[in-house]
């Protein structure tokens, strides 16, 4: 193998690596700005709705900044994401307490970070 060819898949494992530790970060940071419970309201669409978070459906190597809600009115379950389709996003009410709040179903299955 020729040392460009080495160079340049140096270069390759050194980007993949910083994309992990910035998605990470990305996951971390929205979970800690949407944790599970807090009352939001986000235009989606044309559409205004009001729901609770109850989940960070993203994981770092697919949608790190997925944010998942259930809407207040209807039940139904709404995704978005919390850095492109949230510029009218409205925080209502956060929870007293990240520990305090049992997501639905009982488990997060690890998909977010208690304090």
């Amino acid at each position: 193998m020729s040392e460009k060819k080495c160079n340049q898949l140096q270069a390759l494992y050194a980007a993949d690596y910083a994309y992990e530790k910035a998605a990470k970060a990305l996951v971390a940071a929205t979970e800690a700005a949407l944790p599970i419970g807090t009352q939001v309201a986000v235009t989606l669409g044309r559409s205004r709705i009001r729901g609770r978070v109850t989940s960070s459906g993203g994981s770092w190597w697919y949608q790190p900044a997925m944010v998942i809600i259930t809407n207040n009115a209807t039940g139904k379950t709404r995704r978005f994401n919390a850095c492109t389709d949230s510029i009218d996003l409205l925080v209502i009410e956060e929870p007293a307490s990240v520990d305090a709040v049992d997501p639905v179903g009982g488990s997060d299955n690890g998909l977010t970070t208690r304090v």
